[in-house]
Formats: structure tokens, C-alpha cells, sequence
């Protein structure tokens, strides 16, 4: 375990490392204290240019009796376009005693000018029966449901973007997703709340389109097993291109997640294009001719 540590996170705020006597280096041997750096900022989607400005900062300082630092940069993807260029200058010409770990579940999502400067190297999900283990040593509610949710990532279940809906929202709207190409235009205004985190509605759409499709190509459901049944139905019925032209649309909804005029609008017209998308190709042609 390396001896120092400085975290830098985008939606997650940025964590404290406690001091620890007896911590060891990477060569297994005790080292001194570790160092830690919170930001103090609210949380972010991004990992800002401030952000990487304080670390360089941080790192211009040096460490307590001479130890190493090790900074974890996650998720990577997070790192917009001018905080990646400020990084650069770090990654090519490194602090003394210091290292970069780069965490990423999307590494397509990383800009090239950040992974061209990175050793890749792929770290397998923990076994199922440890991850769910772990998790309910850490107290977690229902944890088979919260794992299958994070695609079997159980540190992302931790904090998972669908866990901010409440179980009364997020029931209503399993049961508004169910109804597929049934599901009443009326009811969907009646059944959406006025108020809710808009980011994890349209993250539950997103992992409901994307069990559609794995189940039509192969008959499986990764992130809402529970919910198999309906997955099932409704995606033998559907329509591949149909499938995906909806999942754009909710991509391009979660890009604009930050600053809706209106989160139960965004709901509610994620919602009517899921009924159109499910509709018979053939009704919708006779609909507009």
C-alpha cells in the first residue's frame, strides 16, 4: 500500500486519507504517515482545471519526512478538456517519489491525450459472492439489487447514481417502464413526482434500454434481474434501431442533466419517446401517413 495518497474525484467529493502509522510502501516496507488532500468543493460531474491547479499545487510541497504520494484520479473520464491539458505537464514530468493512478469503468470515455501518457492495466470485477459480501459489511440495504444495478461493480454500488431515487419513486417508475408500448400517455404525467434527481431517472432508462437489448441479443439481463419478466416481453416486441434511437435521446438527456428547466418534464418526455419506440412499426406508419 503506498505510504501517501491524494485523492482527486469528479462526482464523488474529494476523500481524506487518515493518518496511518503503519502503513507500508509498494516494496512492503513501513513507511511514514500517509497525506491526504480534501478539496472542500461541492461535488461535481467533472474533474475541474481548479481542482488539478490545487494539486499541482499539493505536489509542489513536500511530503511529510520525505515519503512518497500516490494520486488517484477517478473516474478519469471525468477530466474535461482543460483540466486534462493541465494534467498533462504532471503525467509526462511526474514529482519526485510520486505516481498517477488513473480509475476508469469507461475507458473510451478518456481522452486520448490522457491515455496515450498511461500504462493500461485491467483490473477484474471481484468475485460475485465477495462483492455482495463486502457490501453488506458495509451496510448496504438489499445488496444483491444494488450490485446487479452497478453491473457487478460493487465500489460503484456504493455510491450508485440509481440509489438517489427513494423506493416509491423508483417502484413507479419500474411499473411505468413495464407497461412498454402499453403504458397510457396519461398515466405518465400522473404517475412522474414533481421533484426528483433527475441524473438517476434518466440513468434507471438508460440500464432498462440496455437490458432490452441484451436480452434481445442474448437473452440476458444484467442490471435489473428482478425485473426479467417484463425485460422479456417487452424486448421480444421491440425494435433494435428503435431501441437504440431511444437510448440517443436519453444520452442526450443525461448530457443536460445538470441544468434542466424542468427534471419531471425530462421525465415525462423520456417516457413518451420509450411508448413510441415500442410501438409497432407498422402503426406508426399508418399514424403518419
Amino acid at each position: 500500500v503506498p505510504d501517501a495518497m491524494a485523492e482527486l474525484r469528479g462526482p464523488e467529493a474529494v476523500g481524506d486519507d487518515a493518518t496511518d502509522p503503519s502503513s507500508e510502501t509498494d516494496d512492503g516496507i513501513a513507511g511514514p504517515p500517509r497525506e491526504g488532500r480534501d478539496s472542500g468543493k461541492k461535488a461535481s460531474r467533472e474533474i475541474r482545471i481548479e481542482q488539478v491547479r490545487e494539486l499541482a499545487d499539493f505536489l509542489g510541497v513536500s511530503t511529510h519526512r520525505g515519503g512518497a504520494r500516490v494520486v488517484v484520479l477517478a473516474p478519469a473520464e471525468s477530466l474535461n478538456q482543460a483540466s486534462a491539458n493541465a494534467l498533462l505537464k504532471m503525467l509526462e514530468e511526474p514529482p519526485s517519489a510520486t505516481r498517477f493512478v488513473l480509475v476508469s469503468d469507461s475507458l473510451d470515455e478518456v481522452l486520448p491525450t490522457i491515455r496515450s501518457r498511461c500504462v493500461l492495466q485491467r483490473v477484474a470485477a471481484p468475485d460475485r459472492a465477495v462483492a455482495l459480501q463486502w457490501l453488506r459489511e458495509q451496510g448496504v440495504d438489499d445488496p444483491e439489487e444494488r450490485l446487479a444495478a452497478a453491473g457487478g461493480a460493487p465500489l460503484a454500488a456504493l455510491g450508485d447514481a440509481e440509489q438517489q431515487l427513494d423506493d416509491a419513486t423508483r417502484s413507479g417508475l419500474f411499473a411505468l417502464l413495464a407497461q412498454g408500448a402499453a403504458l397510457p400517455p396519461g398515466e405518465v404525467a400522473a404517475a412522474v413526482p414533481r421533484a426528483l434527481p433527475l441524473s438517476a431517472a434518466i440513468t434507471l432508462f438508460q440500464r432498462w434500454g440496455w437490458d432490452l437489448l441484451a436480452y434481445r441479443a442474448a437473452e440476458y439481463v444484467r442490471y435489473h434481474p428482478r425485473h426479467k419478466a417484463s425485460i422479456a416481453r417487452i424486448a421480444k416486441a421491440a425494435a433494435t434501431e428503435s431501441l437504440l434511437g431511444w437510448l440517443r435521446s436519453l444520452e442526450a438527456m443525461q448530457a443536460a442533466s445538470d441544468h434542466p428547466l424542468n427534471p419531471r418534464l425530462v421525465v415525462e418526455a423520456a417516457l413518451f419517446s420509450y411508448i413510441e419506440a415500442l410501438k409497432d412499426p407498422q402503426s406508426r406508419t399508418r399514424r403518419e401517413s
